[in-house]
This record gives C-alpha cells, sequence and structure tokens, in this order.
C-alpha cells in the first residue's frame, strides 16, 4: 500500500524497447527468474541512446513543426522551439528537486502559457502565433503515451495498471488545467488575446514535409537509435498523408479557444486511445501467425539434412 503504482510516461524508447524483449526471452527462452532479475537490473541502469543535449533539440524541433501544421508564421516557428526548450529545462529543473509530476506538469504549463501571453503582451506574437506556439509546446506535455498504455492495459485485462494510467491521466490534465488557469490569475490584466483563433490546414505537400521534419524531431527526443529514423519519417509522411485527405475530405480540423473544442478534444482522446486498440489488435493477430506458421517453418527446416 506504500509502493507508487507507476504509470508515467517514459520519453526514452530504451527503456520501452529493452524490457520488452526481456519480456520476450523469459517467455520464450524460459530465463530463470534470478537471470531475469539481473538482466532487469541491468536495463534500469542503463542510459539511453543518447544525451539529453541531443534529445532536447530533437523535440524543439518537434514543437517547430507543430506550431507550422497549427498554422503559425515562421516568426512563431521560430519561437516555439524556444519555448519549447525553456518549458523543458524548467520541468527538469523541478524533477531533479523531487517535485511530484502533478506540480512539474502543472508549473511547465505555466511557464509555456505565461512566456507566450507575455510576448503577444509586448506584441512579439500576435495572439494567433502566440496560440500556435503555445499548443505546440503543450501536445508535448500531454500524458499521451499514458492514454495509449491505459487502452492497451484495459483490453488485455490489466484492469490495475489500467485505472492506475487512468488515474494519472486524470491527474496530469486537471494539473494542465491549473496551470492555464493559474496564468489567468496572474497575468489577468495582459492584453493578449488569442481566442476565436482557427487553425488552417497547410497545403498538402508543406504538410507532409513538417509532418516528416516532425516525426524525426520525435524519434530524436525519444532517444531513438540511427536505424529508426528513415522509419519513423516514413511514418510522419504516411500519418501525415492521411491527416490531409481526412482534414479535406471531412473537414476535419483542430481547435484551440474556438467553438467545438471541446468536442475536439474529447475526439483527440479517443483517437489516441485507439492507437492502444489496434497495438493490442496487431499483436494478436502477429501471435496467432507466429503459432500458426513458426513450428512449420521449423520442423521444415530440422527435416532439411546438413
Amino acid at each position: 500500500m506504500m509502493m507508487e503504482t507507476g504509470s508515467q510516461d517514459s520519453r526514452d524508447l530504451r527503456q520501452l524497447d529493452d524490457p520488452s524483449a526481456l519480456t520476450h526471452r523469459v517467455l520464450d527462452k524460459g530465463l530463470r527468474p534470478l537471470d531475469a532479475e539481473r538482466e532487469l537490473t541491468r536495463i534500469v541502469s542503463l542510459k539511453g541512446y543518447r544525451p539529453w543535449w541531443i534529445k532536447v533539440p530533437g523535440g524543439a524541433l518537434l514543437a517547430a513543426m507543430f506550431c507550422a501544421l497549427a498554422s503559425g508564421t515562421p516568426k512563431a516557428a521560430v519561437i516555439a522551439p524556444v519555448v519549447f526548450l525553456v518549458g523543458n529545462r524548467f520541468g527538469w529543473a523541478l524533477s531533479a528537486s523531487g517535485l511530484p509530476s502533478f506540480y512539474v506538469t502543472g508549473l511547465q504549463t505555466a511557464a509555456v502559457i505565461g512566456l507566450t501571453t507575455v510576448l503577444a503582451d509586448a506584441h512579439a506574437l500576435t495572439g494567433g502565433e502566440a496560440a500556435s506556439v503555445a499548443a505546440a509546446s503543450m501536445v508535448l506535455l500531454l500524458p499521451i503515451l499514458s492514454v495509449v498504455s491505459l487502452a492497451e492495459d484495459a483490453i488485455s485485462g490489466f484492469l490495475a495498471m489500467a485505472a492506475g494510467r487512468l488515474i494519472t491521466v486524470g491527474v496530469l490534465l486537471a494539473a494542465m488545467v491549473g496551470g492555464v488557469s493559474l496564468v489567468g490569475f496572474l497575468l489577468r490584466v495582459a492584453d493578449a488575446d488569442a481566442r476565436n483563433t482557427a487553425f488552417r490546414a497547410l497545403p498538402l505537400v508543406l504538410s507532409l514535409v513538417t509532418s516528416a521534419v516532425g516525426a524525426l524531431g520525435n524519434a530524436v527526443f525519444l532517444g531513438g537509435p540511427p536505424r529508426l529514423l528513415p522509419w519513423a519519417m516514413g511514418a510522419g509522411v504516411l500519418a501525415g498523408l492521411v491527416n490531409g485527405l481526412c482534414t479535406r475530405s471531412w473537414a476535419w480540423r483542430p481547435g484551440l479557444q474556438v467553438p467545438g473544442a471541446g468536442g475536439y478534444a474529447v475526439l483527440a482522446f479517443v483517437t489516441t486511445a485507439a492507437i492502444g486498440v489496434g497495438t493490442v489488435l496487431g499483436n494478436h493477430l502477429g501471435g496467432a501467425a507466429q503459432w500458426r506458421w513458426a513450428p512449420a517453418s521449423r520442423g521444415s527446416s530440422a527435416a532439411r539434412p546438413g
């Protein structure tokens, strides 16, 4: 009862990949418990593929692409990485002090919104530019991976873990709302106004370029190895193409402080959770194919001489 339930987002692909590989070794090769414990201890002690001073600029590049996709101007796309870097390093300093993630997320959100509000109030950014800059950093603060894992755990029957993740997602979203409210109270005399800001879709070709570059930045931000980078860019292009076609065919659009923004937020949550639904289905289909074809393949290999 006194132990914490770990359900936070991991921002390092090695921390996701290595334990998964260890799980397969335990199941497929019958790794002994003591050996598995030693291997897990070794994995926990490892550092990521990339140092922070490489990963964080990848996040800054992703923030710039998010800003561009949110109809930010070139000036806003240049400022967005700076705002992200300030918020990221501020959050790192707070985390290093041992502050719970609820307060870290809330104060990071306040820093991002406060900085963009000050820039808008000083007329360094227009209201629309400030909204796109803030949105770029806010997206990177969202507990996206926890939402995906929540769906995976719930479908796979790990209900206690799913419940823990659900609480985590709710708490972190509440922290972000609290951070925005804090800035609204402290800077209530500011003239900045980002209301009625509609995000317009970029031309399809430009959207695909920003999607590819953003996916590259995301892979670096998450500490992906070099072999992953081309695949990440390809996935970004594919996702950008699907999003562009859906936007033009069914008039899908994101919103920030516009009529229907709440509905878009719910749709975004459901869409993110659907990633977990697809992941579980893919694992089951892949597992079924492996059980169907792998034994036959091994049998035929064993039957061949030499």
